[in-house]
């Protein structure tokens, strides 16, 4: 009975590693106001994955028992709702609510994803201070535009991340993850953004 109760926390650790977790994701946008704005209505469409490398995982080292999961975002089409609503509180373009009224459609294509978030458990300091965090991620998509139906544009876009931190208590790892998210998505959209801008203004 003794060595069944020492086996416990090592099962559940063991357990704990093999699970993936879901990580809901809202992306924070920065409600940066374009210098001009269109009268296109855009309608931002379907977003597909090329593989299936979206994905993170969280490690955990400097404990007794060091922890290494996986985690997946939720929802999936994170990053269709991520330019819907940096496009939506930007005056570049107005947002169209279906295809058929839409001046032109965005749709994407997320060709790779990946996290790696790091914690580091440290002696606590005397502010309370207790983890260190490295994040190192990047991301990859392929951005189409469309007017009438026929493809007038394509984006070639990616954005990565290396960063470090601190942490008071390891169970906001996620709320890090999701502010680590926000930073490196942010850079990419913005970026889309401003290639159609530019396309747009020369047509």
């Amino acid at each position: 009975m003794k060595t069944l109760k020492n086996l416990i926390p090592f099962l559940v650790t063991i357990f704990a590693s093999c699970g993936a977790i879901k990580l809901t994701y809202d992306y924070k946008s920065r409600s940066l106001t374009w210098p001009r704005s269109y009268n296109l209505r855009i309608y931002v469409g379907e977003f597909k994955e090329t593989s299936d490398s979206v994905f993170g995982e969280m490690e955990l080292i400097g404990t007794e028992h060091n922890l290494k999961n996986v985690f997946v975002i939720e929802p999936r089409d994170f990053l269709r709702r991520a330019f819907i609503k940096e496009i939506q509180n930007s005056n570049l373009f107005p947002l169209a609510r279906n295809e058929e009224e839409a001046d032109i459609v965005l749709q994407g294509t997320l060709d790779k994803f990946y996290v790696n978030f790091k914690i580091h458990k440290i002696p606590q300091q005397p502010n309370g201070l207790e983890y260190k965090f490295n994040t190192e991620g990047w991301i990859k998509a392929t951005m189409y535009v469309y007017q009438k139906g026929q493809l007038i544009y394509k984006i070639n876009a990616k954005s990565e991340i290396k960063d470090k931190g601190e942490m008071f208590l390891f169970g906001h790892w996620e709320d890090v993850v999701r502010d680590e998210l926000d930073r490196m998505l942010q850079p990419m959209i913005f970026a889309v953004m401003d290639s159609v801008e530019t396309f747009v203004s020369r047509r």
